[in-house]
């Protein structure tokens, strides 16, 4: 996930006279250099965006070193991994009889699951990252369990326990917009492969209830008495949603207002569209990935 976030930060130098003497342009080098695609705060920072503060230069007199250094605040583009995240293009490493994959930002520690069996050093495989996680300060990849990702059908139920509000609604619309931008990925060619691969049937199955538009959902003081229902890997790329009457057995519920509820639900829809299209960036010579495609078809149900 990208963001923006500000950060604090000391700079020690030797030179402070010809440190101050170009300070904006020396604070950015030394960030480029020493932090940017590097961990830092619980992030890994991509992009220097600007210089916001800096404090005067401030010299140690009892170090023997005569260390100047210099408080600063910048903003920098980050990324964040949570547990649950995607990374498409990881590559299999064997080391010493251990499964372990390489990312740009990530290291992956696989879990001991049967399907990690199948295997091979040199893959490129999507993963999904488990909730064990590292970010050591200055280190270029953070390191994480994970496991193979395959094609899921579970589904997630949701109760609406509070309707919009108009300001709700207000709220919402920049979540539409990134929803109907993301319809672009649609059309990207050879997006349905994508799509097809990731369904996790291995024939297509009917919709088991009402389907309605995600979008249809954002009216003010609308209240929806039946569960919502979203299959992980059915309906997410149509941006659509299940209305279901009653709650299958033993089913788990998640009751929350209608505004946090929604904005989870067009989240996700955008986060797997996006998915979709990194699988079709990463895995565009198809042929050339036939193993992983067997494995998901495999697993499909």
């Amino acid at each position: 996930m990208l963001l923006v976030k500000s950060f604090s930060y000391t700079i020690d130098t030797l030179v402070p006279c010809h440190f101050m003497s170009n300070k904006i342009e020396n604070i950015k080098k030394y960030i480029n250099t020493n932090l940017i695609n590097t961990c830092y705060m619980g992030y890994i920072l991509i992009e220097l965006l600007s210089i916001d503060r800096t404090s005067l230069m401030r010299t140690v007199h009892s170090n023997s070193n005569a260390v100047s250094s210099i408080n600063i605040i910048f903003t920098a583009s980050v990324k964040i991994y949570t547990p649950k995240t995607v990374v498409t293009d990881v590559t299999v490493v064997v080391k010493n009889g251990h499964l372990f994959g390489n990312s740009n930002h990530v290291t992956v520690s696989f879990s001991k699951l049967p399907i990690h069996k199948s295997l091979q050093a040199g893959m490129k495989i999507p993963v999904i990252l488990g909730s064990d996680q590292m970010y050591e300060t200055c280190d270029t990849k953070i390191t994480s369990t994970g496991q193979l990702y395959i094609p899921d059908a579970s589904e997630i139920y949701y109760k609406i326990t509070e309707p919009l509000s108009a300001d709700d609604i207000v709220i919402l619309q920049k979540l539409i917009l990134s929803l109907e931008d993301s319809k672009n990925i649609l059309s990207t060619p050879n997006i349905q492969f994508f799509i097809d691969a990731t369904y996790p049937f291995k024939t297509k199955q009917k919709y088991k209830h009402d389907t309605i538009p995600i979008v249809d959902l954002i009216k003010p003081n609308v209240q929806v008495d039946d569960y919502l229902c979203i299959t992980n890997d059915i309906y997410k790329h149509e941006a659509l949603v299940s209305k279901v009457s009653v709650l299958p057995n033993n089913e788990d519920v998640v009751e929350d207002t209608a505004l946090v509820i929604i904005t989870n639900l067009l989240h996700s829809c955008i986060h797997h569209r996006e998915f979709l299209l990194n699988l079709s960036k990463d895995y565009n010579d198809i042929e050339n990935h036939n193993m992983l495609w067997t494995i998901w078809s495999t697993l499909k149900k």
